[in-house]
């Protein structure tokens, strides 16, 4: 009968190494990350972070989009959206509040709704399409969203799509 390759204390070994190695390099490294990542390819930028102020709560919530949570009636909330850009990808989102807009900026700058974006501003179910071409930087942006929930549920969606 032919004998095994490895002994079972040797597959161990292996294994430890296998799993460890990795987790020793992450952490050893973790403090010399960069605070940002650049994307500097693909098709969409990436949505870093988004946080929620409600006027109905204290304080300042990290959340993941889409969201959507119960609400207040005529309950405001502010959502702050770290994007990264870089150029080549498309400037273009898919804004589904609920319930109304109040107002959009990005990088301080306020965007005027014009258009099927104005008279969609309060479309909880369909959304509309947001060019904000004119105003990303490459790099880091942040993006400033205020929305008034009339009633029922609250919450955002916001998809990067296709110019």
């Amino acid at each position: 009968m032919p004998s095994e390759p490895f002994t079972t204390t040797q597959r161990l070994w292996v294994l430890a190494f296998i799993v460890l190695v990795p987790v020793a390099l992450a952490f050893a490294f973790k403090d010399k990350q960069p605070e940002h990542k650049i994307i500097t390819s693909g098709l969409f930028p990436v949505i870093e972070e988004a946080r929620v102020t409600r006027s109905s709560e204290p304080g300042e919530q990290k959340v993941t989009l889409p969201y959507n949570v119960p609400g207040k009636r005529d309950e405001v909330l502010e959502y702050r959206i770290v994007l990264t850009y870089a150029a080549g990808q498309s400037p273009v989102f898919w804004l589904t509040p609920d319930d109304c807009v109040e107002t959009i900026k990005i990088n301080d700058a306020n965007i005027e709704l014009q258009g099927d974006a104005l008279s969609h501003r309060c479309d909880w179910q369909d959304g509309f399409r947001l060019d904000l071409g004119a105003y990303l930087k490459e790099g880091i942006n942040e993006l400033v969203i205020k929305i008034t929930n009339k009633t029922g549920p609250t919450g955002l969606a916001l998809v990067s799509i296709m110019k």
